[in-house]
């Protein structure tokens, strides 16, 4: 575009009816292309809206009417800004023009197209009336001279004359007047350049929409549906503050062009909130910002129809309002969302950055803070396109961290079924481990429960004998008869008469016989031992023995029957039991039969891998009556290092040939582990292959 120059040389006058009537611009050193001219022009403010143009035709800074005087007033050098108003604004400037200029076309306009109706009136020296027009939003656009988005005059200077230029501006939205005065030559090409920006700028806007609408319909993920929506919208009430709408989309329709920025907004912030929300997971990640957000959308949904039913500046002031709420509430949202370490919000936070310089580009230039260009004429523009474009990509980075996220969890969940499946296939191979352990130690004592009764069998016989009532007295008889209905006299009393009657006797070695009785005994304890341990550790493991008995018991009183119980077992192999007692109490606090339930399990197990003739040594220590440590060494097979933390595992054995030649189901260890842990206490173990282990049990009441 061209780099314009502003008239430099103003001069303020009072207008007569002989000279001039308002502000004077001085024209005469030779036409400029383009004059901001907002700042040059007087104004008066008629709340009554009675006056007329006739009315102001009097000489001086002010005017009498109806017995009211009205003063012309300036605007300071700033570009007027009236705000909601219900009054009517005159407005009046004079253009000086030198003898010799020719005759000029001239296009005066208002670049806040906000303005309901504005009427301008051109005059010639004698107050000759050369040009008249109404515009605005009420003016349809093909009664207007120059369509365009914003209130235009376009009129022609004759030669060598000056001007007079009179507005009435009434309007229910904010009255702005950034009046510029162009050579219709120079407005037709700034309007080339501002079209081929614009047109840029809703480019990229509509081709964002469509991009994240085909991935919308590819990927069906519903942010980007979300964003499309917000970004139609938002790229709506841009078209509509810049009036575009107006100029094509309905063209025919001033009441409704009047109303539908308030609407509009609304509808935005409606969609906004949805998208914020849904993109930033803020119901998860920052349960109050989220609520937040969701009031100020639900609140803007009477945003949508207020405009038609309330005035327009309490429409206005609702529903901008509560958008500057939400504005507010999302960047708060995004900021708390960010810091929480949510890597998506980092992209929002900088589209919203770019949405908010865009803005304070604009404001810093109308304050004269930044000079005029091209980035600061269009910088809402330019961060509205970079701030869509961020959200593009913020949106992309979400969903990058959402299939990273999915990825991970499909990686942990694989993994969790394969962990599962070797836990499953680990549990069946212990499952089958422990049926096969269980069947072999069940085995043994069962076959002495069967076969040793049917050994004894054997040894026993049914013999006749005569069996006297009254003396209970029973005699053999060498050759007993063969029909037991006989009677005959009793030689130990008189008039009875003895029977026959069948008894069992023994008949083998009683020597034998109480071997077996011992080994069914032995076999029996046995089986019920292992019945009993097994039933144990599922009441444990299952929570059904979780409180503890604890009472106070003599030393003397606890430990010596099973001690008695090991030594004995031990000669068996002639294997050898030591204890010692290294207590500095007599008294303990303890839950008795859980502890010698522990204590036994690990001195069984001590005497079970150890071999034929080895030591076991058992040392009990306490230094108060509350705490009890118990320290059992063996000399037997060992345990190797990366064993050590399995043997407490429920089933687990150390080897298969080690099940089958010591015995034990594996759930010993286990249950004196659970048994322990009640107590608040611990097992240690230490242990090197080959030369034996030591257990040390600790208890504490």
């Amino acid at each position: 575009m061209k780099n314009l120059r502003l008239a430099v040389l103003l001069c303020l006058c009072t207008l007569s009816t002989q000279s001039s009537l308002a502000y004077s611009l001085d024209y005469t050193t030779g036409p400029e292309s383009r004059l901001d001219v907002g700042t040059r022009f007087e104004f008066i403010e008629d709340p009554t809206h009675r006056l007329t143009f006739e009315s102001l035709n009097s000489h001086g800074t002010s005017v009498q009417f109806e017995g009211n005087e009205y003063t012309w007033r300036d605007t300071g050098g700033e570009t007027p800004n009236f705000g909601y108003s219900n009054s009517t604004f005159w407005g009046r400037l004079t253009i000086k023009r030198a003898q010799n200029a020719p005759v000029e076309k001239y296009v005066l306009e208002n670049a806040w197209p906000h303005v309901d109706r504005i009427e301008l009136r051109v005059l010639q020296p004698g107050l000759v009336e050369v040009y008249r027009e109404v515009t605005g939003l009420l003016a349809p656009q093909d009664e207007r001279t120059l369509s365009h988005r914003n209130p235009t005059f376009s009129f022609s200077a004759p030669a060598g004359q000056d001007l007079y230029l009179f507005l009435k501006i009434d309007s229910v939205n904010a009255l702005q007047f950034p009046l510029v005065l162009w050579t219709r030559a120079e407005f037709i090409s700034n309007d080339h350049d501002e079209q081929f920006v614009f047109g840029i700028f809703y480019g990229i806007l509509i081709v964002m929409i469509l991009y994240n609408l085909f991935i919308y319909i590819g990927i069906r993920e519903q942010s980007y549906l979300d964003y499309v929506l917000f970004i139609g919208s938002l790229s709506l009430l841009q078209a509509d503050i810049n009036k575009y709408t107006y100029e094509y989309l309905w063209p025919q329709a001033p009441a409704w062009t009047i109303n539908s920025i308030p609407m509009i907004v609304s509808f935005t912030v409606i969609l906004a909130m949805r998208f914020i929300t849904g993109f930033l997971e803020s119901a998860e990640r920052y349960p109050v910002g989220h609520r937040i957000l969701l009031w100020v959308g639900r609140l803007q949904i009477p945003g949508v129809i207020l405009p038609l039913l309330a005035p327009h500046s309490l429409a206005a002031i609702y529903c901008l309002g509560l958008a500057g709420i939400g504005i507010v509430a999302a960047i708060a949202t995004t900021v708390k969302i960010m810091l929480k370490g949510y890597e998506p919000a980092r992209y929002f936070l900088f589209a919203w950055g770019a949405f908010l310089l865009g803005a304070l580009t604009i404001i810093l230039r109308n304050f004269q803070i930044v000079p005029v260009n091209f980035i600061t004429a269009y910088g809402l523009q330019i961060g509205i396109a970079l701030g869509v474009l961020l959200l593009s990509f913020s949106l992309a980075a979400r969903i990058r961290s959402i299939k990273k996220a999915k990825e991970k969890a499909e990686a942990e969940s694989r993994n969790a079924q394969m962990e599962a499946l070797r836990k499953s296939e680990e549990a069946a191979r212990v499952k089958s481990e422990f049926l096969a352990n269980m069947s072999h130690e069940l085995r043994t004592p069962l076959n002495a429960l069967c076969n040793i009764p049917r050994a004894l069998i054997t040894n026993f016989s049914e013999q006749l004998v005569w069996e006297c009532s009254e003396c209970q007295s029973y005699f053999e008889d060498e050759s007993p008869p063969k029909s037991r209905d006989l009677r005959q006299p009793c030689p130990e009393c008189d008039n009875a008469q003895m029977k026959l009657v069948p008894i069992i006797q023994y008949i083998g070695d009683h020597k034998e016989q109480h071997h077996f009785i011992k080994r069914l005994d032995v076999q029996a304890q046995e089986l019920l031992g292992l019945v009993e341990r097994v039933l144990s550790f599922n009441d444990v493991s299952n929570g059904g023995t979780q409180e503890l008995n604890i009472s106070e018991h003599k030393v003397e009183s606890i430990f010596p029957s099973l001690f008695e119980k090991h030594i004995a077992k031990a000669q068996t192999r002639n294997q050898e039991l030591s204890v010692l007692y290294e207590l500095t109490t007599p008294t303990l606090y303890l839950d008795s039969e859980k502890v010698l339930a522990a204590l036994d399990i690990v001195l069984d197990n001590a005497f079970k891998f150890s071999m034929e003739g080895g030591k076991v040594e058992c040392i009990l220590q306490a230094d108060s009556p509350h705490t009890l440590i118990v320290t059992v060494n063996d000399e037997g097979i060992g345990i190797l290092r990366s064993e050590i933390d399995k043997i407490f595992t429920p089933f687990y054995q150390i080897e298969s040939s080690h099940t089958r030649e010591f015995g034990g189901a594996g759930l010993g260890l286990a249950l004196a582990k659970e048994l322990v842990d009640l107590h608040g206490g611990k097992i240690d173990v230490e242990s090197v292959a080959g030369t034996g282990s030591t257990f040390i049990l600790q208890f504490k009441s």
